[in-house]
């Protein structure tokens, strides 16, 4: 059979792809094998491409999990909105009982914060899914996505090039091959050549590109996820400060009541209480003024306050954690209210210190009618804190609590004190800035026009307390406050001394008991607190 000069020329051709495909799967064979011939791909380009590779397999992850924690806020928002409304509901049913008017204020108000707490995690959850997730997501499907389509495309023309150099070696070593296919062979290695050159240099460009963009574009991403998350905590504890009023009028009211309902003899009908619990105090400690306390019991600091920081000298200093973990709530509360009721607490018979320095927390917290620190030289400490020379800091401190009346000094000598002593410890695993954390918020607080501080100021506020702990031989020279006469433990090897207390002259005589006036008279009315705070707020 005849063959057409058409047909020869085709299968010419076919042919040589076949053959130029055959190649390609061998250079493709030997690159596996790590047996390459001829050219080797650039260490550069390898380089940069794994990077791609890792940032788009860690992104897709983020991105992921992200998207997965959204859906969990999802219906973790549902839920919260539906505690909102229970809260509101049981509102609703007491607002028309005049007996119950606070407990429907108080439960509207918990509703309504509730719900702008929902909200403000509703858009936390946006802003996170929005700004953060679809942003990595987009950049591992865009720019990465082209990089390693681009990196393929040079892998390709590279086992193409390698190929045709492997098929012109082959003819030059052939016999009888004709010098113009030899000839052929050699441009086409040459116009290959080119082709791969320019390959690799827009390959290693955008290579380049693509890490750059996914690098700046993830760290911008990560400053937004924080800054959502700065701004959420941030409003929340903005709101909580300005709801601390409403909370203590509404512990107030409750202590009235219980102290109105004892004096007109219907506790056991109207209210199932222990008698312990409704006993008025006898004589007031907490919540009452230091001067008040001192004058009563005739010592520097109060006398409980003296066997609170004996039994922690004697009994808590290898306690892991002291003044962080909290005693039980009903064995402070209880022991709070045997001392305002005159008792003479027997402190060794607690087995728990954590209640003890609950208790001691407690006191200090609810000092009247200001805090250990006063208000007046609040914004006097926090200027201090950011002093950065030791001793010109030492001596602004010492300048400041010389200027807190009697009582508050001599009391903060001896807190600041016991608290170098409990880091000493290192059982404790309560440094100086880890005591000035739980110890600082109770003693150092804004006035109560400007609780908006306690934002801002709460670093600075615990550096300055930090300092005071870390350098009380320095600030408290001259005479102390008040003996400490009970015994102290061995301290263990590395621990620093404890401080070694000072004698003082006898007691004056006591004085009489200053009388317990009640700051809300019979017939005063419930409180009635502000409106909570909205989301726009």
């Amino acid at each position: 059979t005849e063959v057409a000069p058409g047909q020869t020329r085709g299968r010419y051709h076919t042919m040589k792809r076949i053959k130029k495909s055959l190649s390609i799967a061998k250079q493709s064979v030997l690159e596996r094998t790590n047996n390459r011939e001829n050219t080797q791909e650039s260490e550069d380009v390898a380089h940069r491409a794994q990077q791609c590779d890792d940032a788009s397999f860690h992104l897709r992850k983020i991105t992921k999990c992200i998207q997965k924690e959204a859906m969990t806020i999802g219906v973790s928002i549902q839920d919260g909105n539906m505690l909102a409304d229970a809260f509101i509901d049981w509102s609703q049913k007491t607002k028309e009982d005049p007996e119950l008017s606070v407990l429907g204020g108080v439960l509207n108000k918990v509703g309504e914060f509730q719900v702008a707490h929902e909200d403000l995690r509703a858009k936390l959850n946006a802003t996170l899914t929005n700004d953060v997730g679809d942003a990595l997501r987009s950049l591992a499907k865009t720019e990465l996505a082209a990089a390693k389509e681009q990196k393929m495309k040079y892998d390709r023309m590279r086992l193409s090039y390698d190929a045709t150099l492997s098929e012109e070696a082959n003819l030059k070593k052939a016999k009888g091959i004709k010098p113009q296919k030899i000839q052929e062979a050699e441009e086409e290695s040459s116009r290959m050549r080119a082709e791969f050159s320019q390959m690799g240099k827009d390959t290693r460009h955008l290579l380049f590109d693509a890490q750059y963009v996914a690098e700046f574009t993830t760290i911008e991403r990560m400053c937004d996820y924080l800054e959502a998350y700065h701004a959420f905590f941030q409003k929340g504890l903005r709101w909580l400060a300005q709801m601390l009023p409403d909370i203590n009028e509404y512990r107030l009211y409750i202590d009235r009541r219980k102290e109105e309902l004892e004096q007109e003899s219907k506790v056991r009908q109207t209210m199932v209480l222990s008698p312990q619990i409704l006993a008025g105090p006898k004589q007031k400690t907490f919540g009452e003024t230091l001067e008040v306390i001192t004058q009563r019991d005739g010592t520097p600091i109060p006398k409980f306050i003296t066997k609170a920081f004996a039994y922690i000298r004697t009994k808590a200093l290898r306690e892991e954690g002291i003044f962080r973990v909290s005693g039980t709530k009903r064995e402070v509360l209880d022991l709070k209210n045997r001392i305002d009721e005159g008792q003479d607490v027997d402190l060794d018979t607690i087995m728990d210190p954590h209640v003890v320095t609950g208790m001691v927390k407690m006191f200090l917290r609810e000092l009247q009618p200001e805090p250990l620190l006063t208000y007046d030289r609040y914004q006097d400490f926090i200027n201090i804190a950011e002093i950065e020379d030791t001793s010109l800091k030492v001596a602004e401190l010492r300048k400041a609590i010389d200027s807190l009346p009697v009582p508050n000094k001599a009391l903060l000598r001896e807190l600041m004190e016991l608290c170098q002593l409990v880091a000493s410890y290192p059982e404790t695993k309560m440094g100086a800035a880890n005591l000035a954390t739980v110890i600082g918020p109770n003693i150092l607080m804004p006035p109560e026009d400007d609780e908006g501080s306690i934002v801002d100021d709460i670093a600075l506020a615990n550096m300055v307390v930090t300092s005071m702990i870390q350098h009380v031989d320095r600030i408290f020279t001259g005479g102390k406050g008040t003996p400490t006469p009970s015994p102290k433990p061995t301290p263990p090897p590395g621990a620093r001394p404890a401080p070694a207390p000072s004698t003082t002259s006898a007691p004056p005589p006591k004085p009489a008991p200053v009388p317990n006036s009640n700051p809300f008279p019979t017939s005063s009315p419930p409180p009635n607190p502000k409106p909570a705070p909205s989301p726009a707020s």
